[in-house]
């Protein structure tokens, strides 16, 4: 329950698409590693030469799609100070690793 509270009040301190926004980059790192620190997010890694985030399956899988959305916002601020993005996120589970969403830069992000 923890969990879900927090990744539920990191979505609404951002807002909807707000993380590069609103948000300076250092304020986007110290983001995410809140949600590693409550263990929301497991690891942010590289796999296959694609960006992969590591997550808990059931916060993710009870979040409200646009809180999903932020979490890809977030990280791109963290990487990018000057608005620039990842061309592709992949999020899978902390417990099986099978993907749960894939973000692209041109068709967003794809929940599965």
């Amino acid at each position: 329950m923890r969990k879900l509270k927090f990744a539920i009040w990191m979505a609404l301190t951002f807002g909807v698409n707000g993380a590069a926004q609103a948000a300076t980059q250092a304020e986007c790192e110290a983001k995410l590693k809140e949600a590693q620190a409550a263990g929301i997010i497991y690891q942010i890694r590289m796999v296959d030469s694609t960006p992969t985030i590591v997550i808990d399956e059931q916060v993710f899988a009870s979040l409200p799609f646009d809180a999903k959305q932020n979490i890809i916002d977030t990280l791109n601020c963290a990487l990018f100070d000057d608005g620039r993005k990842l061309g592709e996120v992949v999020i899978v589970s902390n417990t099986s690793y099978k993907r749960l969403a894939r973000w692209t830069l041109f068709k967003g992000l794809v929940v599965d």
